[in-house]
């Protein structure tokens, strides 16, 4: 019976330690949710707002993880080490959500979560890589990985963010697909088959790292991009078989 009884203990002050932490699955909830319904859940966890802040046009608003209870003297004891933030940061019509944490744990366990949804990173496992951050994508979806240190803590950041594909009676001129900021976005709008990665040669030895929509066909599109590394942000588009592919030296 006593074991019983210290079994339940441990298990009923570590569940409201454990449940105050956001997984990938939550955080990509709180994406599609109106700014009082998301406000009234960090709340719930127990995360204040902190205060508005602009940054040239971007309005970024930070909620702190802010546990404390009352020991038996009557004095504030924190119930959870870890430190915690989320941010919402808005720019005309869009907005991302970080989670901001200084455990690695919590940390892993969402990059483990978006893994198992399906969410992949063109270089995640190339040692000979060492970016700032790493960007995991999903169909509309993309999430932003990276680690900070401040002063002596490591701060782990995740941002997520839902990108607003338009509607395909919106799709009637070439630029419209400017819209289209990213291989995965093509592929997630306009299926797998009909989207292909390449590579295009420019004049001399450049290469770049390109998509390319509808290949081989009448209507194929040629994507080149900004961000080669994550097949991102549109440099470039053009339109028509005329261009040198690599998939298409063995046709010549």
């Amino acid at each position: 019976m006593r074991k019983f009884l210290l079994l339940y203990f441990c298990v009923a002050i570590s569940v409201p330690i454990s449940a105050q932490d956001f997984s990938a699955d939550n955080m990509l909830d709180m994406l599609t949710l109106p700014v009082p319904k998301l406000e009234s859940k960090l709340s719930k966890k127990k995360y204040r707002s902190t205060g508005l802040e602009f940054y040239g046009d971007t309005a970024v608003k930070t909620y702190q993880y802010r546990p404390a209870f009352k020991n038996k003297y009557g004095r504030k004891k924190l119930a959870d080490s870890v430190e915690r933030n989320v941010q919402r940061s808005v720019l005309k019509q869009t907005f991302t959500l970080t989670y901001q944490t200084t455990s690695v744990t919590e940390y892993n366990a969402i990059i483990e979560g978006l893994k198992k949804k399906g969410f992949y990173c063109e270089y995640d496992n190339d040692s000979t890589i060492a970016p700032d951050s790493y960007l995991y994508q999903h169909e509309d979806y993309t999430a932003d990985a990276s680690i900070k240190k401040v002063i002596t803590t490591n701060w782990y950041s995740v941002t997520f963010f839902k990108k607003i594909l338009p509607v395909t009676k919106d799709l009637n001129f070439g630029e419209d697909l400017l819209e289209f900021t990213s291989h995965e976005y093509l592929v997630y709008y306009f299926g797998e088959k009909n989207v292909k990665k390449d590579i295009y040669y420019f004049a001399g030895n450049d290469i770049v790292k390109c998509s390319v929509l509808l290949i081989n066909t009448k209507r194929q599109v040629i994507f080149v991009w900004k961000d080669g590394l994550n097949r991102r942000k549109v440099d470039n588009l053009m339109f028509g078989g005329q261009h040198k592919l690599k998939s298409q030296e063995s046709n010549e």
